[in-house]
């Protein structure tokens, strides 16, 4: 039988696949680029995960000041359905809005949303917070009466397919 070579592959470190007198050899002598493209993927997902999260802190900032639940329904109600007296003459006093509700009364709760990214093993674990104890307990005040920290499942999948498309 005469002996024929086929390229599995168009890639850099593809398999060649001989054929001679009925036996199949695959032949991967170019596995070492593709070894290396796949450890430096894996050793810049952290970093191009903890971009993508930082992207999505500005949507989430966008969308609250737009006055939008994660959902991307409105806010129910006015201001004043959950506010004291004092904080609303706060508000008024600083020439802010009482309606729409954009929960920016200082802006430090939406300034201090950070992300990080933790590697333990195999497992890569991307975070978005509040920094500092004020902020997150105004976050989770604010979030029962208005569901605006969250992912959508647009977002996650805007993540997921941008770590899917890094090279």
């Amino acid at each position: 039988m005469p002996s024929r070579t086929y390229s599995c592959g168009k890639h850099p470190g593809s398999a060649n696949q001989q054929s001679v007198g009925g036996v199949m050899k695959l032949d991967f002598s170019n596995l070492e680029v593709i070894k290396r493209a796949v450890i430096e993927r894996v050793k810049k997902f952290p970093e191009n995960l903890k971009d993508a999260l930082n992207s999505e802190i500005g949507v989430i900032k966008t969308r609250t000041q737009q006055g939008q639940q994660v959902d991307g329904g409105g806010w129910s109600g006015k201001y004043v359905d959950y506010q004291s007296a004092s904080h609303r003459a706060k508000r008024t006093n600083r020439g802010l809005s009482l309606s729409p509700v954009d929960l920016t009364f200082s802006g430090d709760m939406l300034d201090a949303m950070r992300s990080k990214v933790e590697v333990k093993g195999a497992q890569t674990v991307g975070e978005i917070y509040f920094e500092g104890k004020a902020n997150k307990d105004k976050a989770k005040g604010n979030q029962k009466y208005r569901k605006f920290f969250g992912l959508s499942k647009d977002q996650r999948d805007k993540i997921t397919n941008k770590l899917r498309r890094v090279k």
